[in-house]
């Protein structure tokens, strides 16, 4: 069974993955002389390419998710329960983190546009 958040988490991944891959094509398209010796640029190509990497690693991650609670339905003592629990927290941490990194990576595409 998968939650609404999840399939919102799942959804809006790809839809970064698209956005990041769009800016990276504008990068590409400005004067290659001028951007690709800027170092700025390089750093910001080298995030956007871990950035996508991530990603791919979080999607997977989302698919395999329901999958992976649904063992913790057959829990049957609190060390189990507590596993899955922390599991849950910890991944929700990581999709955060996640989010928060596209972000950072999107101001640092407009600051350098600017």
């Amino acid at each position: 069974m998968e939650t609404e958040n999840k399939k919102l988490w799942k959804d809006t991944v790809v839809f970064m993955q698209e956005d990041i891959k769009h800016q990276r094509n504008m990068f590409d398209k400005r004067d290659l002389d001028t951007v690709k010796k800027n170092e700025s640029y390089q750093v910001i190509a080298e995030r956007c390419n871990d950035f996508l990497v991530s990603s791919d690693l979080v999607l997977e991650e989302l698919i395999r998710y329901p999958i992976f609670m649904e063992k913790g339905l057959e829990c049957d003592d609190v060390q189990c329960d507590t596993y899955f629990t922390n599991y849950e927290s910890t991944f929700e941490e990581e999709i955060k983190t996640h989010f928060e990194r596209y972000n950072e990576l999107k101001k640092a595409f407009t600051d350098q546009l600017l």
